[in-house]
């Protein structure tokens, strides 16, 4: 078993250095800044593919051509995983 005097020390190396290596509260906003940025900015990519995949199925028939749907690629063994 150990002495109660190594987890003090420990405890009091710990508390000295977590200044050093914790991030300032600007750099956690920052950082959560730029999270939210880009999931915002992936959320509008995958609307616009959306929009752009229903409008090229659309148009397709339209033209009386065969554009099957996501899932029945998967349910087919076409679909990537």
């Amino acid at each position: 078993m150990c002495p109660v005097g190594i987890f003090v020390n420990n405890d009091h190396h710990v508390m000295v250095e977590h200044p050093s290596i914790y991030p300032t509260q600007e750099d956690t906003e920052a950082v959560q800044n730029m999270v939210s940025h880009r999931e915002w900015t992936l959320k509008v990519m995958s609307h616009w593919i959306t929009e752009q995949e229903e409008g090229s199925s659309n148009h397709a028939e339209s033209e009386n051509v065969y554009v099957p749907k996501k899932d029945e690629n998967k349910r087919n063994g076409c679909g990537s995983s």
